[in-house]
Formats: structure tokens, C-alpha cells, sequence
């Protein structure tokens, strides 16, 4: 597999894999605040993984990929809560954290490429015109390791972004302008097969235009659908004409039309007679 430099031997008696698992919830919120933390296990029958083997094949590690019982337990924790208002203006907190232990059972070792302790914690502010955020990412070393897996080290992320809406009628339009990796630390992600390659991009800074853009049909003359309908009676399924036959009033032959015609379109059965109706949105 050149892109993720393995080289990977399966197996096609595989059984189906299964698994049990339990989560329980907290969740909070209160007057300018939220939170949920959550905990859960998994426990896998017949759990697929990969895992190196230390040997060499075209020059690139061998991966053996193998089938065994597992567990996983792990814990979630988020929140946030709002600081302060400044008029049209609020200051934001927000915060992280997860966690994953994985092993394999009857002494199999820890799970291959799970991540390790994970915190996230942020501020923004936000208003009618602008929005400005700051966050920092901290992972911890990871020392609990699979067999050929080499240990992982911590690391901490700085990122910034400031968005301004030039055009009051147009709030979904705005230029952006961000920096991640602001202090370009040399960063890692255990769960990634290239980590030892290829680390995460360094300092980026960018600015951007978001915009977006809406469509929509004009309606169609209920005379230019009708003599549509006499078009599509002798072509279209014996559903479609019954459901416009039995639609005398204007108000229900729209609304069929509106839904029964995607649906010939969708089939492809009639391109034409579709075209023909759509084409007359524009008049």
C-alpha cells in the first residue's frame, strides 16, 4: 500500500466481527453554560486489526492484518460557557478532553495507532459584524504501544482565526483570515500509519472568501404545467397520470407536479419531457 508505506497481508476466512457495548451520559446546561461528559466500554468478538510484524517486503514494513477479541474503554468530556456580553458582542470558553484505552485480549497487547490523552480549549468572540477565535490543542505522549510500534511525543497546538461580514444584507459572506501551528512545532498524530514520515503541517497562514449561493426556480404558469401534463400523460408511468388526472384544482396539480416529476427525472425514463418542463421555469 504506497500510501500509507505497508505492506499488508489479509485474510480471506475472516469471520463477521461483533461487539457489545454500554455508554452512560451526563449532560448540563444552564444559564450561559453546557456540558456532557460521557463514558464507555466495547468489548469486540472476532476484532480485525493490523498490526506490524517487524519483517520487510519491497522495502516497506509488512503488516499482518489479524483477528482476536478486544476491549475498549474510554472517556469524553465538553463544555462551554459564555464569559461576558458586550453589547451585540459575547466571549466564549469552550473545552475538551478524550480519552481511549484499547487492548487485546488474552494477552494480546495494546490496540495498534490508538491516540492518547487530547485536550482542546478555546475563546471567541463573536458579534454582528466580526468573530475572532483562539484555541490551543494539547496531546500527551503515547507510551502505551502494540508490538513495532515506536512511542509517540506530546505536542501543542496554537491556532487564531479572525472573520469579518463586510455586508450587513449578506451575513453569510465573510473574509477569513487564520493561522494554525502558529508557533510551527514539529507535530505528530500516533493514530497515523506515516507519523514517522510525515508530521503535521507547520505554520499556515491563509486568508479565505466564504460565500454562499442560493438558487432558486421560479414558478411555473399553471397553463405551461398543464400542457406539460397533456405532453407527459401518453409517455410518463400510469401512477404520475393518474395522480395529475385526479389533481383538478391549480393548487394540487403544483404540488404533485413538484413530486412526482423528481421522481421521473430521477429515473431518466423521460429526459425530454422533463427538459421541457424545467425549461419553462425560465419563462
Amino acid at each position: 500500500h504506497a500510501g500509507t508505506q505497508a505492506f499488508e497481508i489479509g485474510n480471506p476466512d475472516f469471520v463477521k466481527e461483533r461487539a457489545n457495548g454500554a455508554e452512560l451520559i451526563l449532560r448540563g446546561k444552564g444559564e450561559g453554560y453546557s456540558f456532557e461528559a460521557s463514558v464507555y466500554y466495547s468489548r469486540f468478538s472476532d476484532y480485525i486489526y493490523e498490526v506490524q510484524t517487524g519483517a520487510v517486503e519491497d522495502n516497506l514494513p509488512i503488516f499482518q492484518i489479524l483477528q482476536d477479541n478486544a476491549r475498549y474503554i474510554g472517556f469524553e468530556v465538553q463544555g462551554s460557557a459564555t464569559l461576558a456580553r458586550l453589547g451585540d458582542s459575547e466571549i466564549k470558553l469552550d473545552a475538551l478532553a478524550d480519552y481511549t484505552d484499547a487492548k487485546i485480549l488474552g494477552g494480546g497487547g495494546m490496540v495498534p495507532r490508538i491516540p492518547p490523552l487530547r485536550i482542546l480549549a478555546g475563546i471567541g468572540v463573536s458579534g454582528p459584524v466580526w468573530d475572532a477565535r483562539a484555541e490551543i490543542e494539547h496531546a500527551t505522549s503515547q507510551t502505551r504501544l502494540a508490538a513495532f510500534e515506536t512511542e509517540t511525543a506530546a505536542y501543542t497546538l496554537v491556532n487564531a482565526s479572525i472573520s469579518i461580514r463586510p455586508f450587513a444584507d449578506r451575513p453569510n459572506t465573510a473574509i477569513v483570515v487564520s493561522a494554525n501551528n502558529l508557533f510551527d512545532v514539529d507535530a505528530r498524530r500516533h493514530a497515523s500509519f506515516l507519523k514517522n514520515f510525515a508530521p503535521l503541517a507547520g505554520r499556515d497562514i491563509r486568508v479565505s472568501l466564504r460565500f454562499t449561493i442560493c438558487c432558486r426556480w421560479s414558478p411555473v404558469p399553471i397553463e405551461n404545467r398543464r400542457r406539460w401534463f397533456l405532453k407527459a400523460s401518453q409517455a410518463c408511468p400510469v401512477e404520475l397520470c393518474r395522480a395529475g388526472r385526479s389533481s383538478r384544482s391549480g393548487a394540487a396539480m403544483t404540488n404533485r407536479f413538484d413530486d412526482l416529476l423528481f421522481s421521473c427525472a430521477q429515473l431518466a425514463r423521460f429526459p425530454r419531457l422533463c427538459s421541457d418542463y424545467y425549461s419553462a421555469t425560465s419563462r
